[in-house]
């Protein structure tokens, strides 16, 4: 049930470079990307001074950063759509922020028509949109979630249950949203590390672990 009060955490000029959009030279030289961020839940239980019941926006910045520039999207619309899927769906254990109500998203690439116009996206979003997402994996096993696809890019949660591996292939990289994972060297992976294709996490703890995986198409790649 979404909550009564309709707070927001708000981030607004974002500014990055990033390849994305559909014409060769987009394609090719990375251009400045803008966004704004909106991230409406009850903030009444974060009076008391608790992040777990907020959202830690360095993280959430960090997040969007990551969709942006490792999906080299080729759509405004479809970078949206991630960043709006991604933040909608209920946190995994240990992911250390409160679940969200809804979300609006504004993204643009300001300076591509050269003054001509500032070409934007804008959507808004509630988490009845998303829709009802699958319980944890069994352990053992690996769930694939898709966010966004594409025929060129997508986005994916990758959750491990206790005791699962998972290689990336080549072209995805992933972002450790929650658990602790061990890379093949045994070297541990906490919550904000990232992996490149052909590199492999296991899921080695005794909880559950969420991987933000982007990049090439992935379901078709395993």
């Amino acid at each position: 049930m979404e909550s009564k009060h309709a707070d927001w955490i708000l981030l607004t000029k974002i500014a990055f470079p990033c390849i994305v959009g559909m014409n060769e030279d987009e394609l090719r030289t990375p251009q400045a990307l803008e966004l704004e961020l909106g991230i409406g839940l009850d903030l009444d239980a974060a009076f008391g001074g608790e992040l777990a019941h907020s959202v830690h926006y360095v993280a959430a910045l960090d997040q969007v950063q990551f969709i942006a520039e490792e999906g080299r999207w080729r759509l405004l619309e479809s970078l949206a759509g991630a960043i709006a899927r991604h933040l909608l769906r209920e946190p995994a254990a240990g992911e250390g922020r409160a679940a969200i109500d809804r979300v609006r998203v504004r993204v643009g690439k300001p300076g591509y028509l050269a003054g001509r116009a500032q070409p934007f996206v804008e959507i808004a979003r509630e988490k009845s949109w998303f829709g009802a997402a699958p319980s944890a994996p069994e352990p053992g096993r690996t769930r694939v979630l898709e966010l966004q696809h594409t025929r060129h890019s997508g986005a994916y949660h990758v959750d491990l249950g206790r005791g699962a591996e998972f290689a990336l292939p080549d072209g995805v990289c992933a972002l450790v949203l929650s658990g602790r994972l061990e890379r093949d060297n045994g070297r541990e992976l906490t919550r904000g590390a990232t992996l490149r294709g052909g590199e492999s996490a296991t899921n080695a703890r005794d909880a559950d672990a969420r991987l933000l995986a982007v990049g090439r198409p992935l379901l078709a790649a395993l």
